[in-house]
């Protein structure tokens, strides 16, 4: 029997089936590509609806620079365990 390891972007998924080091080395190449958010500004959150507790609307700072806009539909939910505030668990982008 063989074995065959295929390396995986974690952000994309790209596959990179070269045997190590090439294809390690490919992904980790390929997944520093990806551009990030590096941080929030609050000044940017832009949008609430009267009853709204977070921003419809927010604008982030990416790795190269870029501000970017985006729309959060508020169907999409990711349950939480606990309610706390990001910045008091560690998981703040502010920046």
């Amino acid at each position: 029997m063989k074995e065959k390891t295929v390396y995986i972007c974690e952000k994309c998924g790209m596959e990179f089936p070269q045997q190590y080091p090439e294809g390690y080395d490919l992904c980790q190449e390929h997944e520093k590509t990806h551009i990030n958010p590096i941080g929030y500004d609050p000044v940017k959150a832009i949008s609430f609806q009267p009853t709204d507790t977070y921003p419809s609307y927010i604008r982030v700072r990416m790795t190269d620079g870029e501000m970017r806009g985006y729309w959060i539909d508020p169907m999409i939910e990711e349950p939480t365990e606990a309610k706390e505030k990001p910045s008091a668990t560690g998981n703040s982008i502010e920046g």
